[in-house]
This record gives structure tokens, C-alpha cells and sequence, in this order.
């Protein structure tokens, strides 16, 4: 995540980078968004319904 940091704080950074960034992003978005219906997914289990 440091790398991260430092890539939104340096003025020139590439596209590359602006790129690479905003897969991270949505990434961590997709696998947030995946625990989230897990978790209620396991719940409905559990609780018979």
C-alpha cells in the first residue's frame, strides 16, 4: 500500500501508474464487495431462510 501512496503523491506519475492504481482499486472494491455477500450468504445458511 506504500507504493500506492507514493504513486498518488508523486505529480509524474504515468499512465502506467494512474492505471495500475485504479485496478488496485477495483480490486479491493470486488473482493470487499464479495466478503460483504459471503457473509450474508453464510447467514441466510445459518439461519434457515
Amino acid at each position: 500500500m506504500g507504493t500506492l501512496l507514493v504513486a498518488l503523491l508523486t505529480p509524474l506519475a504515468t499512465l502506467a501508474d494512474l492505471l495500475s492504481i485504479y485496478e488496485v482499486l477495483i480490486s479491493e472494491d470486488i473482493f470487499h464487495w464479495y466478503l460483504a455477500i459471503e457473509s450474508e450468504y453464510n447467514s441466510l445458511i445459518k439461519n434457515g431462510t
